[in-house]
């Protein structure tokens, strides 16, 4: 019979580091598929289907950006929106839904869908699509980058999200995840053992920069931060007041530069009414400007999130480069704290002033890669677990 493959996501055609997650899951499906049949939410209100190769040259398209707002317009909408589910009857959902039940009805064979949460709700429509075929050999893969049930922060009634979370998962015929604590809640919670792997591929892998091995001796420093601050990740006040608290140590001019959607911490900090003048924000760069800041950075900074699941790829990314990190409020025995020790040999504990200056008094005690080969095995893990599952399909 022939096999299909299909990989469904929101992130594939961009030009971010989530996609690339996704295109290295695409390149081991392309080792034993030929084509792979690309389901992408592009927006809220539109789903596409496209068919990619080997030699497939990708050309970014516009994309939803994280909201950041914290307008009250935004906060009412997202309150309504996690606690009625209305992501569930977006049209993009509906559009995929539809696309997909006439894709299996117009393509016999054997089906291996890989999708990707979130959109949780995609996950839902998948499983309800193998249950209604279930006389057709439909294989789920579900790959829960993010938590969605136990994500404290997004609202909606848990006992009601937790119910379709398991079911969604009790369907699946493989679960992935890139959290120990998501892995250990879906045990305890649901009964389902799941794969921790982290298929991280970053913008700047392999990269060996010139790096500066003793920082004692410097008069200014620069703090690198890039990425997005999404609304209620990161406890924003705690970390403004450690960085307001950090000028002139030992006479050295410390700079911080964030790079990226800040804007939530920006106005943080210009509510204070102080002055910025070592707090530089800039906008989105594309891979060669930012590279070019990395160069430049003499540390960077790394934000532990308000709740568990998460592992972002910026840790990753901050791993290739190979420059000191400096993690604030990365909690002990999270998902990211164990990965900064165990790639760098510790993870520094830093919630207070006292503790901030312990370290920046002497930034040489800052964890940097000391173990690639640990790092290249994370890296990497994902292709033996896929290997398993394909060769019994």
């Amino acid at each position: 019979m022939k096999k299909f493959c299909l990989l469904i996501c929101d992130e594939y055609f961009q030009d971010n580091a989530g996609t690339h997650r996704q295109r290295r899951w695409a390149s081991n499906y392309l080792t034993h598929f030929d084509i792979l049949y690309i389901f992408h939410r592009t927006s809220q209100f539109y789903t596409s289907i496209s068919e990619v190769n080997k030699e497939t040259v990708y050309e970014p398209v516009s994309h939803t950006k994280p909201t950041t707002s914290t307008n009250l317009f935004h906060v009412i909408f997202r309150f309504i929106k996690h606690y009625l589910l209305l992501e569930f009857f977006l049209p993009s959902f509906l559009i995929f839904y539809i696309r997909l039940v006439k894709f299996i009805l117009t393509n016999s064979g054997v089906y291996y869908i890989h999708i990707s949460s979130p959109p949780f709700p995609f996950v839902f429509a998948t499983i309800l699509v193998k249950k209604i075929f279930f006389f057709k050999k439909i294989y789920i893969h579900i790959d829960m980058r993010d938590p969605w049930a136990f994500h404290k922060s997004l609202g909606g009634i848990p006992v009601v999200k937790k119910y379709l979370e398991n079911k969604s998962l009790q369907n699946a015929d493989l679960v992935t995840t890139v959290s120990d604590y998501l892995r250990n809640e879906f045990n305890i919670s649901y009964n389902i053992n799941s794969e921790t792997v982290y298929n991280v591929a970053t913008h700047f892998d392999n990269f060996n920069f010139d790096i500066q091995q003793d920082l004692s001796g410097n008069k200014s420093i620069m703090i690198l931060y890039t990425g997005t601050i999404p609304y209620n990740f990161y406890d924003l006040k705690l970390i403004a007041d450690l960085i307001v608290s950090s000028n002139n140590i030992n006479d050295i001019n410390f700079e911080w530069h964030f790079v990226g959607e800040c804007n939530l911490f920006m106005n943080e900090l210009e509510n204070r009414s102080i002055d910025l003048g070592n707090i530089f924000f800039l906008s989105r760069k594309n891979h060669k400007d930012l590279l070019e800041l990395f160069k430049k950075a003499d540390i960077l900074l790394f934000f532990g999130h308000k709740f568990p699941g998460y592992l972002t790829t910026k840790l990753f990314e901050y791993f290739s480069i190979g420059k000191p990190i400096l993690p604030l409020l990365v909690k002990e025995n999270s998902d990211a704290y164990r990965l900064i020790k165990s790639i760098c040999g510790s993870c520094p504990e830093i919630f207070n002033e006292l503790q901030l200056l312990y370290y920046l008094n002497d930034l040489n005690k800052l964890p940097k890669k000391a173990n690639s080969n640990k790092l290249d095995e994370y890296k990497s893990n994902y292709n033996d677990v896929l290997i398993s599952f394909l060769s019994n399909i």
